[in-house]
């Protein structure tokens, strides 16, 4: 199979994502605030076809801003929609996981974080960002700042300093 250039590559997530992963309703997103488009992409996050994909996008955006996937030990998020993109990556890059858990678990070792968040720093990752509140949820649990965050769509409706995103919710205006 002969390799796509990288706007092939972006071209295919695109299109991927325009055809399976935006629905049109009313719908109330996780930060309360309500919006008429719903992307959804746990079609593309969690369908093993893409994950070589989203791996090359994410390690593109990350050197196109000078972020060494070297400076890191782990990749982590928050639960759910995070956990497919940190184990793809984990794995693709050879890198510990984590994600954080919305509410600390009541039985077992009562954690908040699963997996191990390493000795230094760690990539932060999500596959849609609307406020970004779920990022700085992490930051406090984990309790420090990551080296880079980075997700698959930015719905940009707060500014997100310092996010690193493939696609702007705007990019899939008709």
């Amino acid at each position: 199979m002969q390799q796509q250039s990288n706007i092939e590559q972006y071209k295919t997530l695109y299109n991927f994502i325009k055809e399976n992963c935006i629905f049109n309703g009313e719908f109330t997103l996780s930060s309360g605030k309500k919006t008429t488009r719903y992307f959804d992409l746990r079609y593309l996050t969690l369908n093993g076809r893409w994950g070589h994909l989203i791996t090359h996008a994410f390690r593109t955006e990350l050197d196109k801003h000078g972020i060494d996937i070297h400076k890191f030990d782990s990749i982590g998020g928050m639960e759910s929609a995070a956990i497919p993109i940190v184990s793809t990556l984990a794995n693709s890059w050879g890198k510990l996981g984590f994600y954080t858990r919305k509410i600390t678990k009541d039985h077992g070792l009562l954690k908040s974080v699963e997996g191990n968040i390493g000795q230094n720093d760690y990539l932060l990752v999500d596959d849609t960002i609307s406020t970004g509140m779920s990022m700085v949820k992490v930051q406090e649990i984990v309790g420090f700042k990551p080296v880079a965050m980075i997700c698959i769509v930015d719905r940009m409706l707060d500014r997100h300093y310092g996010l690193i995103s493939l696609f702007k919710e705007s990019d899939f205006n008709e």
